[in-house]
């Protein structure tokens, strides 16, 4: 009798441990340096990774997209990933920001959607350096990484024709080719880089549910797929909700920050600031940020530190977050060189009322380098037609459609 209590008092007291305590659970997990893949149950859908995406299979496709021509998929990544199984990275710039796939690739360990602008004469150029970086980048791992997992699509002010031409041409696998050789200057002459389409596009075809779209400059922590699936397999169905990474830049002089545990270091010796703290402090910066440094800085597992909506001192944030494809999108009609170009996006989902997840332990940090504010007149010329585009077109769609009691900031 006194063995059968002291069982069932045992199997009470570790049930009860587990339900206050859930963490305690999380120190069984798989590490993070493991190499062993496990099935994560995506409780959101109640579906395993393997059975919730039919149209993980993408025909490469070339279009018209507003006044651009587009190509999906012109060069596919070697492995598959299906709905729950990782995180795509989706990103974007044009041919001189390739570069940064060789960091990207090796912190992400995981698919890529990256969608590449080229102007009608720099084309055939930019579909060169993207054979290149895939075929013949510095090493063996960076090159394997790209083929396995990035995808690229193209994006183009040419006609049809001449897009289907550039990329029907023979890849490039002439390494002895340096990178100098394919390297693509950045088209002055253009004055609307068509952003939105870009991030929409890479987002469109990304085989995964969850989805981190942000610049091809900004890095992320090292292990967030991992991390990130073990904390949503632990959650509960919750619609309206986002994920954020807090975003930081770092000095020239050191090397950006793999973990929490290095970038702590680098804030506190005032190497580590607040992406654009001297531009748009506010856009960027997340609330109680001297308290999320104090916060699970050596632990591998991540939790969310706080919930925020973008509201009151929050109504001009500009996150960037883990989403999934349902949320709104980035309204195409905006350019990056008028700026505001994801505020109408932000609108949304303020209206929407989503939870802005603030992350423990993950971030994203640019490429070395604090950003100072310079004056760009041709910037600044585009920024007044964005804000003409958004007074007399967007605006008035949105609070059509919310209603002007929303407590939103649309911002211009």
């Amino acid at each position: 009798m006194i063995a059968k209590c002291k069982w069932f008092c045992g199997f009470l007291a570790l049930v009860m441990l587990l339900v206050c305590f859930p963490s305690v659970l999380r120190t069984f997990q798989v590490p993070e340096n493991s190499s062993s893949i496990s099935i994560v149950k995506d409780t959101n859908d109640n579906v395993d990774q393997f059975d919730c995406d039919p149209s993980i299979i993408r025909e490469s496709l070339v279009k018209l997209r507003g006044n651009f021509s587009l190509s999906t998929g012109f060069r596919k990544a070697e492995k598959k990933f299906r709905c729950v199984e990782s995180v795509t990275f989706c990103t974007h710039g044009d041919a001189s920001y390739l570069e940064n796939l060789a960091v990207l690739v090796m912190r992400w360990r995981g698919p890529v959607s990256l969608s590449v602008f080229a102007s009608q004469p720099f084309l055939k150029k930019t579909v060169s350096a993207i054979d290149w970086w895939r075929n013949c980048a510095a090493t063996e791992e960076i090159r394997n990484e790209i083929r396995a997992n990035v995808t690229f699509h193209l994006i183009t002010n040419a006609s049809l024709d001449e897009l289907r031409s550039a990329i029907e041409e023979k890849a490039i696998n002439d390494c002895l080719i340096n990178s100098e050789a394919v390297a693509v200057k950045k088209d002055e002459t253009v004055t609307f880089y068509p952003i939105n389409i870009a991030r929409n596009v890479a987002t469109e075809e990304a085989t995964t549910k969850y989805i981190l779209n942000a610049d091809i400059e900004l890095f992320p922590s090292v292990g967030f797929i991992r991390q990130f699936l073990n904390l949503i397999s632990h959650r509960r169905n919750r619609r309206h909700e986002v994920f954020v990474l807090p975003i930081f830049e770092v000095a020239a002089s050191v090397p950006a920050p793999s973990v929490k545990k290095e970038l702590i270091d680098l804030y506190l010796r005032r190497k580590a600031v607040s992406f654009h703290k001297f531009i748009c402090e506010w856009c960027h910066r997340i609330p109680e940020l001297d308290v999320w440094m104090l916060v699970s800085g050596a632990s591998a597992v991540m939790e969310v530190f706080s919930v925020v909506k973008r509201r009151g001192s929050q109504r001009f944030w500009e996150p960037i977050y883990v989403a999934t494809r349902r949320e709104p999108v980035y309204d195409e009609r905006l350019g990056w060189s008028g700026g505001s170009d994801k505020m109408m996006q932000m609108f949304e989902l303020c209206a929407e009322d989503y939870n802005f997840n603030i992350l423990s332990n993950a971030f994203l940090v640019h490429k070395p380098g604090i950003k100072r504010r310079m004056p760009d007149k041709r910037i600044a010329g585009a920024s007044d037609n964005n804000s003409i585009l958004v007074k007399a077109l967007i605006r008035e769609e949105l609070l059509r459609k919310y209603g002007n009691d929303t407590g939103c900031e649309i911002v211009v």
